[in-house]
């Protein structure tokens, strides 16, 4: 559940604290977290990049195999078509 911004502020200021710094002050952290690695965010996000990347390098060996199998087929076509003049 999110909360609207006004119920943040609403929030924040109850506790005698600036709306806007003490904003700036929490995304300034989480920033640090995640560019050091310590963020839940931040192990979410290297997860979805790295299984990015492996499903895009199975569907590149999975096209490399099968234009290879293609070519073979190919190969063994023109063999068996060819005529002895």
């Amino acid at each position: 559940m999110l909360l609207k911004k006004k119920q943040i502020d609403d929030i924040v200021k109850a506790d005698g604290k600036n709306p806007k710094e003490w904003t700036d002050e929490v995304v300034s952290n989480a920033q640090m977290e995640i560019l050091q690695g310590k963020s839940e965010y931040y192990k979410e996000w290297k997860q979805e990049v790295i299984s990015k990347a492996a499903l895009e390098l199975l569907m590149e060996n999975q096209n490399k195999q099968s234009n290879q199998q293609s070519h073979s087929t190919d190969k063994q076509t023109n063999k068996g078509g060819e005529m002895n003049g």
